[in-house]
């Protein structure tokens, strides 16, 4: 009896729980934890030098082409360097 309620069971129930605990991917290291992120500039940002914070750590930062990115204002994280973030300014 019970080998035949489980395999009914199974059968019966298994595709309805696919449908609701279908496990999606997420991404992992940088991408997933900086990249794509809206955060705060606290030391103005050039070609050259300039910060930013996220998850109350600071992070060198950079912006490619010529330009600054006041103190205060909100920037998205493009991608990284090393220990270095490239950003643009949130419009």
């Amino acid at each position: 009896t019970f080998v035949i309620l489980s395999a009914f069971f199974l059968l019966i129930f298994r595709p309805l729980l696919m449908k609701f605990t279908t496990n999606k991917p997420h991404e992992t290291g940088m991408k997933g934890k900086y990249i794509g992120k809206v955060v705060k500039v606290i030391s103005p940002i050039t070609k050259t030098s300039g910060a930013i914070t996220i998850y109350g750590e600071r992070w060198e930062a950079r912006i490619e082409g010529d330009g600054e990115i006041p103190e205060g204002a909100d920037v998205k994280i493009i991608r990284n360097e090393s220990l270095v973030m490239f950003v643009e300014n949130v419009k």
